[in-house]
């Protein structure tokens, strides 16, 4: 009856702590010294079971915290996934527009070069002509001097030949 009792509480341990309760009552009635050192460690077992059925069942209780554990970090890191896909997202088109904006500053850049190229080239332009004007201006003072002497010249010939002629 011991072994069916141990049986019992192995294969289901809520029935076999109703049979525990009577196991002990009949391991309490020793008949022999055999008979009493077997109902002795039928009693050790059966408390062992209980122990060990305690333990089952904190480590039960340890499995389901672990497994709600497990499924907030499972839920944690789809959240963190999804962050982290978002932000890969955004580096992406933010070194696209960056891409984009390094361009349309080498086609500034060009232009302003242009730009600065041409401007030179018209300040060489104004310097030649000025150059010229200045020329111009020595020749054309040149030319009024020595028209200036002439109509002088002129005007003496002509004082003096209206004397001549007086």
């Amino acid at each position: 009856m011991p072994s069916e009792v141990v049986r019992q509480l192995r294969d289901d341990p809520e029935e076999g702590k109703e049979d525990l309760a009577c196991a002990s009552v009949l391991i309490t009635r020793p008949s022999s010294e055999t008979e009493r050192k077997k109902k002795v460690e039928v009693r050790q077992s059966i408390e062992q079971i209980g122990r060990l059925n305690s333990q089952v069942d904190g480590l039960l209780v340890d499995a389901e915290e672990f497994k709600k554990s497990i499924d907030i970090l499972a839920s944690k890191k789809e959240v963190v996934q999804a962050q982290l896909e978002l932000s890969d997202a955004q580096l992406r088109s933010a070194k696209e527009n960056a891409s984009g904006l390094i361009e349309e500053m080498k086609e500034l850049q060009h232009r302003l070069d242009l730009a600065i190229s041409y401007k030179a080239g018209l300040a060489n332009e104004l310097e030649v002509a000025r150059s010229e004007v200045v020329e111009a201006n020595k020749r054309v003072d040149a030319k009024v001097a020595q028209f200036r002497i002439d109509v002088e010249v002129n005007q003496a010939k002509a004082k003096s030949m209206v004397e001549h002629a007086k």
